[in-house]
């Protein structure tokens, strides 16, 4: 980035940390971190308050001083005082909140502050046998040193091993003779991962006659855990799982939709999700061939046009109708409409997610940014609430029960038997990714500055977490990791790399081969809960061949994800059209007018375009006004910046603007829109595609398979031959010239033959992945759907085969 560049991204961040700032000020609102800074301002400008706090917190003791930050720090040391009667406990290898602010480098902060403070070095373990304190202490030791020599005379600490008072004093709860050593587990299969911990743990707990709720099973992130609960389930093994979020459940999926359609009947995904209730038996058939008579057009009139004329589709709007005149009657608030909803529909009131939902919204009621607590209200909170990560957490219901949880939650807890989950790279530890905000080196204290760079900080942490997650063990440990790929060395990468070639651990460490996955022929199957009827109607075959003709979009977007390009071009559910998309083809149909203007000799003056424009946007369905006027006010002053560049350059020789094309690729045809064709001087064309949002890159332009295709198009219909391929991003009115080679063309062919073959096949299994967080299908996705598993209570032995 140029440094003008960077300038201005900083000038953004600004203007919105003001404007934030500015707005949470206005309504006397603050959040957590202006909790700790505005007690520190307080604090310094009021001597009266800072006197008072000093003579009530004579004596300050603090509790896991790592996860303390800078702000809190110079909190402690304003209600110390002179007297300084501060005790601080706290273990640097277990900071593992950088993303809040906490830092390993506390300790330096505290020396620093309570210079001449004595140190006590607790170096005996009450929990942890010895074979787990010496490899963690392996894990551990990879990172810095906590302090630095040179600068922490006053504080001669220098990381060891921990001393087992358990093995120490000879005490022996579990009743091998010595303790069992780590044991790391090599998957050749990821399958074998659930199937061997499944196993382990009725053995275990055979053999030593001990509880379920004597097992705990981490991992790094939420969705390691789903295989392994269905593995649970299937042994009939009771478990728990901590923080479950309940949002993407079946039946909080189904009051959400509820709630959707009840605020808008243009809510097509929302409203398709309660014609699929099974009260009101729609054949799904029937629903799909009203669908498909739908127009794409953004002015259809949708799902709810459809419903009254197939049977069962009236009584879904009457319904909807009828809870809507209730909640008006009752003059119901948000907790109260659930409740009717959850009445009239018939839903489970002893459910647990929804009992979560209705906990969460009643408590969404009372907080100070909640201005209606209307229906409407709270549907624009939760659209927020989740794009922010939010997470409407099921409490734990079962006390004698496998734990499941992440390292994160289980700091601070301890069990006998502890299983960590996927321990190889990427997966823990977790992959770097660089922070949309970083705050300036150059700004922070000096004394919490950290010497290395983000992607080293990032795996210091990752490996604190690690230590973490071994030491919440008491008896036994077991590691779990995919083996390496690499021919010369092919232990599982990451840590447990380390530690497999460490000859210091062969007495304390231990490795095998997973236990290979057996399929029990005779075993029940586990059935989940409230499964989805959705997931059952889209697995109808296609009404007709929807591979006959594709686009480039459409391709791409199959590639992405074939579920949803099943669901947009199969069953035509309606959706909102994004504001970013209407601006963009407002943009398309004005530049598309420009053009065909300087072709006849009569170009448009930059005022008729922009008028042009703003009556064009204006018919565009965008209700937020406060959102149309900034893209009017964008557009406006890219229209601007773009006339005066075409003014500036020589006049084009245009071949084309806004051309429609049909081209045969094996046996389909590709339709679409090449934006412009220009003649270049020595006889080849450029084609140029207009960028409206996100600016393209040159990884972008080169990998394009739109671009790719456009060039075809142009070599198949017309004979051109292209030289260039261009992106041109209106935002910064500059240009991403690409090229294709015909290698690279072929390529392209090929890719569109194999998606059209797909297609064809009926291949329509959904993706999971980064882009499930931007589908408008999400809620009806049977892929994102998290479950419940019954586990039949008359069964105490599982069939399943060990």
């Amino acid at each position: 980035l140029s440094d003008e560049e960077v300038l201005g991204r900083c000038r953004e961040i600004a203007q919105v940390f003001t404007t934030v700032e500015r707005m949470l000020a206005e309504d006397n609102l603050g959040s957590f971190g202006h909790m700790i800074a505005h007690a520190h301002t307080l604090l310094e400008r009021d001597n009266e308050l800072l006197a008072r706090e000093r003579e009530r917190a004579r004596f300050i003791l603090v509790d896991e001083f790592q996860d303390a930050n800078f702000a809190q720090v110079k909190i402690l040391q304003k209600l110390a005082g002179s007297e300084r009667n501060i005790f601080a406990v706290g273990d640097p290898d277990q900071a593992i909140y950088r993303f809040r602010g906490a830092s390993s480098a506390a300790f330096g902060l505290f020396r620093h502050h309570f210079s001449g403070a004595k140190l006590v070095v607790l170096d005996k373990n009450r929990r942890s046998t010895t074979p787990i304190l010496r490899t963690a202490f392996a894990v551990i030791s990879k990172n810095p040193t906590t302090f630095h020599a040179e600068k922490e005379t006053s504080f001669p600490y220098q990381r060891a091993p921990l001393v087992s008072k358990r093995d120490e004093d000879g005490v022996r709860e579990v009743r091998s003779s010595r303790p069992d050593p780590v044991e790391t587990v090599i998957l050749t299969a990821k399958e074998n991962e659930c199937f061997d911990l499944g196993k382990v743990i009725q053995e275990k707990r055979r053999r030593l006659r001990c509880e379920w709720k004597d097992f705990a099973i981490l991992y790094r992130a939420h969705p390691h855990r789903d295989q392994v609960a269905i593995e649970l389930a299937e042994r009939q093994i009771p478990f728990s799982i901590e923080n479950m979020d309940v949002m993407d459940m079946p039946e909080a999926r189904d009051l959400f939709a509820c709630l959707g359609a009840v605020v808008s009947p243009d809510d097509g995904a929302s409203l398709f999700r309660v014609a699929a209730f099974p009260q009101f038996d729609i054949d799904p058939e029937k629903l799909r061939a009203g669908m498909r008579k739908l127009s794409r057009d953004s002015e259809s009139p949708g799902l709810a046009a459809v419903l009254p004329q197939i049977a069962g589709g009236a009584a879904v709007l009457e319904e909807l109708q009828q809870v809507r005149d209730e909640i008006v009657r009752k003059e119901a608030k948000s907790r109260g409409a659930l409740e009717i909803i959850i009445q009239r529909f018939g839903f489970d009131r002893s459910s647990r997610p929804l009992a979560a939902v209705l906990e969460f919204v009643s408590n969404w009621e009372k907080k100070a940014i909640t201005t209606t607590k209307e229906i409407a209200e709270l549907l624009e909170y939760m659209d927020y609430f989740r794009e922010a990560g939010g997470a409407i957490a099921m409490p734990s219901h079962e006390d004698n029960a496998v734990r499941l949880m992440t390292a994160h939650s289980a700091k601070g807890l301890e069990f006998p038997h502890v299983f960590i989950l996927r321990a190889s790279s990427l997966s823990f530890p977790g992959s770097f990714h660089e922070t949309l905000v970083e705050f300036p080196r150059e700004l922070r204290d000096p004394d919490s500055i950290a010497q290395d760079d983000g992607k080293e900080l990032h795996l210091q942490e990752e490996r604190r977490l690690f230590y973490v997650a071994m030491t919440r063990a008491r008896d036994s440990l077991t590691i779990y990791a995919r083996r390496g790929t690499g021919k010369k060395d092919s232990t599982p990468p990451g840590f447990l790399r380390d530690l497999l070639k460490d000859s210091q651990l062969t007495r304390w460490l231990r490795s095998r081969s997973a236990h290979a996955f057996q399929t029990d022929l005779f075993g029940e199957a586990v059935v989940p809960i409230e499964a989805s009827r959705t997931s059952q109607w889209f697995l109808l075959a296609p009404a007709q061949n929807l591979s006959a003709r594709l686009s480039a979009s459409a391709a791409a977007s199959y590639d992405i994800c074939p579920l949803q390009f099943k669901l947009e071009r199969e069953w035509r559910i309606p959706r909102e059209a994004p504001a970013p998309m209407q601006y963009g083809a407002s943009m398309h149909r004005v530049l598309r007018a420009y053009y065909d203007s300087v072709r006849f000799g009569r170009p448009y003056s930059e005022e008729a375009l922009i008028e042009l424009f703003r009556t064009d946007l204006g018919r565009a369905r965008i209700q937020d006004r406060y959102q149309h006027d900034l893209y009017e006010t964008q557009g406006v002053d890219q229209l601007r910046q773009f006339v005066s560049a075409s003014q500036a350059a020589p006049v084009p020789s245009v071949l084309h603007a806004e051309e429609a094309f049909e081209v045969r690729i094996g046996n389909t045809t590709v339709v679409g829109r090449i934006d412009r064709i220009d003649r270049a001087a020595d006889g080849s064309v450029v084609i140029t595609d207009y960028k409206t949002g996100k600016p393209q890159s040159q990884e972008d332009a080169d990998e394009s398979l739109q671009l790719s295709v456009y060039a075809l198009a142009a070599r198949e219909k017309w004979g051109y031959r292209v030289d260039q391929l261009v992106f041109h991003n209106l935002l910064e009115n500059v240009s991403v010239i690409s090229r294709r080679t015909d290698v690279q063309l072929e390529g392209a062919w090929l890719k569109v033959e194999e998606v059209a073959q797909n297609i064809a096949a009926g291949n329509f299994k959904a993706k999971p992945g980064f882009y499930c967080a931007f589908c408008p299908y999400r809620n009806l996705c049977a892929a994102t759907e998290k479950r419940l598993y019954s586990i039949p209570t008359a069964k105490k032995v599982s069939n399943r085969s060990n």
